[in-house]
């Protein structure tokens, strides 16, 4: 790095029960120096190993901790929206921000999306990393309430908002996800850091900010990592791309990324200090895409639908009836 190139900081936001417990595990291992992170939640319970105080915001309610929100957004969101402005004055944005959370809980999943609204207003880039869930009916309903919300700040906004997502349901184990986001929470190290040369800051927040230097409109769109290659499902257009290139030569890069049509690509050296992170990565490639989200809601939906439709053929015989000679004062029945 030459003395005129100015370092840029990364700071990750972990909102939310899930969001304490995997980011405290991965600041265990993550060797990152411009990395800072910062825990929001209701409780210290979901902590794991030590964490610095000052690193470390739990909302009360009056005087006492609120410990949890029982998955209830409505009342969570109105209890926490007020303590928003005053997070973000003791941890104020940095040149990237990443806001991890649940999409299926209550803090996580409405200030999250609060967080990343008021990052938008201050033009701080920001990246989101969310978890939905199929565990429950509330957890359907939750994940999908939270995944509009950002459909309407990205439009009430006008920008995008980029977002990386995984899903708790009957094809990924919870130790999937984990394993999942924290590589995703690791590559994003690797992608924002000042260490990459040819890479600036611009470059990235090109990236974020797509609308800027594309014919795409801004809107709630998706965010993958790749090692080495891309692969891009049928359902999905690419938009743009970050590349970071190790050991690969100029004909290697072009076969790796020839089948991926975008408007904008980034492009930079992986720098040494990075590629002894991943030593046998030879290229890291990060790539915004738009249609995701339409498959991900409509099979939300229709999960939803199934219990709504077990909700409709519950048969009443299966509810008990009063009976017997008790009164409203007196419950037994003889």
């Amino acid at each position: 790095m030459n003395n005129l190139h100015k370092p840029f900081s990364l700071q990750i936001y972990a909102v939310g029960g899930f969001a304490m417990n995997v980011v405290s595990k991965f600041e265990q291992s993550v060797d990152a120096e411009n990395l800072t992170i910062r825990y929001i939640d209701t409780s210290t319970a979901n902590l794991v190993g030590d964490v610095d105080p000052a690193n470390l915001y739990i909302y009360k309610k009056g005087d006492a901790q609120m410990n949890g929100g029982g998955k209830d957004r409505r009342s969570t969101y109105a209890a926490i929206a007020p303590h928003i402005p005053e997070i973000m004055k003791k941890y104020p944005p940095q040149d990237f921000n990443i806001v991890v959370h649940s999409c299926s809980g209550a803090s996580g999943a409405t200030v999250g999306p609060a967080l990343v609204g008021e990052l938008l207003d201050r033009n701080a880039p920001v990246i989101v990393v969310q978890v939905g869930s199929q565990g429950s009916r509330k957890e359907v309903e939750n994940t999908l309430g939270t995944l509009q919300s950002y459909v309407n700040l990205s439009a009430s906004k006008k920008k995008p908002i980029v977002a990386y997502y995984r899903e708790n349901n009957s094809a990924s184990t919870f130790s999937e996800v984990d394993a999942d986001v924290t590589s995703a929470l690791f590559m994003s190290t690797l992608l924002f850091s000042d260490k990459n040369p040819g890479m600036d800051k611009a470059d990235l927040v090109n990236l974020l900010n797509y609308q800027a230097v594309t014919t795409f409109k801004p809107e709630l769109s998706g965010l993958e990592f790749f090692r080495d290659s891309v692969e891009v499902p049928d359902h999905v257009v690419p938009q743009v791309m970050a590349m970071l290139v190790g050991d690969l030569k100029p004909d290697d890069i072009s076969g790796t990324a020839s089948n991926i049509r975008v408007e904008y690509v980034a492009d930079a050296r992986l720098g040494e200090e990075n590629k002894a992170r991943v030593p046998d990565v030879k290229s890291v490639f990060a790539l915004v895409y738009t249609g995701d989200y339409v498959t991900i809601v409509s099979r939300l939906n229709r999960e939803l639908e199934h219990y709504k439709e077990e909700e409709r053929n519950r048969s009443t015989a299966m509810s008990l009836t009063v009976s017997g000679n008790s009164s409203s004062d007196d419950f037994m029945s003889f």
